[in-house]
């Protein structure tokens, strides 16, 4: 694939203006399909998926989803949101659901997420189960339909089936398990394989699905890729380190959860000090990566890099 020319890389759009403008597009479509014009109790279920999933988080893993766009396209704009959405709003969808599920008293008992209380404490632990059972397979009705209608079949498919592989037993799902049982029943495993796989693997997706819709060249997805699978693993031990260091009135989350559940971590596992030169080391290469590739647009992907790096939550 021949790189795209700097000419058109730039739409009349600034990055930053591009951003906010499918951010609130984003939002639009997540409230749109979580609204489910429903006249009887499942109006319960309804309001528990809008609490958890509606205008909170970082929205990180759409905004790489665009990032990764950006890169491989002639023309950065938002002609291109209609294919991209359903892409980007089922992989959001599906890190919620997972919080839901890893906020529940059974797995990591959290009562405050995204600074409001948990699914569960609002609308009941049962409910909670159902709110992330119903966003799990919302996110695949939407790419069966939503994302069908604007590309070919074959590249659906693959879409959903590499999605589902990334959040399943080899993705998120499995990495989740191994993170319990290393705290539940001390069976330490791998940090970097438990982090690649709860963590990693859809943020890893979140630059590879995208890419594949609009790049045909192999080095280069393998490329995006690697970016992918490191920034996945950076995250996740910022995320280590804020636990200890991060306030929570910034995090909207409880401080030394990781810590009180005797969880796994990069600093139960290295120490503290440790940890963050391990973060600037994985900081350090992925940069590295970027500019193996940098005949193309990188500057999105490296601003949220940076943020990824210095986030205070």
């Amino acid at each position: 694939m021949t790189p795209p020319s700097s000419s058109h890389i730039e739409s009349h759009m600034t990055s930053a203006e591009l951003q906010t403008l499918f951010l609130s597009q984003l939002e639009d479509y997540l409230k749109k399909k979580t609204h489910f014009n429903l006249s009887d109790h499942r109006t319960f279920l309804e309001s528990a998926i809008q609490h958890s999933l509606l205008e909170s988080g970082k929205r990180l893993r759409p905004l790489l989803c665009l990032a990764s766009t950006s890169m491989v396209v002639e023309s950065i704009s938002p002609t291109i949101f209609p294919t991209l959405m359903p892409i980007a709003a089922s992989i959001e969808i599906i890190h919620t659901y997972s919080l839901i599920h890893d906020d529940l008293p059974s797995m990591d008992n959290d009562t405050l997420r995204r600074g409001k209380p948990t699914c569960h404490v609002k609308f009941g632990e049962d409910i909670a189960i159902l709110a992330g059972d119903t966003l799990n397979t919302l996110a695949f009705e939407l790419l069966s339909h939503d994302l069908l209608a604007h590309v070919p079949a074959d590249t659906c498919i693959s879409i959903i089936n590499k999605l589902s592989v990334a959040s399943g037993m080899n993705g998120m799902a499995g990495g989740q398990a191994m993170d319990l049982l290393s705290e539940k029943r001390n069976q330490k495993s791998d940090i970097t394989h438990i982090h690649s796989l709860k963590t990693g693997k859809l943020i890893q997706a979140s630059l590879t699905l995208p890419a594949q819709l609009f790049c045909d060249d192999p080095l280069v997805l393998e490329g995006i890729g690697k970016i992918g699978e490191k920034i996945g693993l950076l995250y996740q031990i910022v995320d280590d380190i804020l636990d200890e260091e991060g306030n929570s009135d910034l995090m909207g989350k409880s401080k030394f959860k990781d810590r009180e559940s005797n969880k796994q971590t990069y600093v139960s596992t290295y120490g503290l000090a440790k940890t963050k030169e391990i973060a600037q080391s994985t900081y350090d290469k992925t940069k590295v990566e970027l500019q193996n590739l940098r005949l193309y647009n990188t500057s999105m992907i490296n601003q949220l890099l940076d943020l990824i790096f210095v986030r205070d939550h």
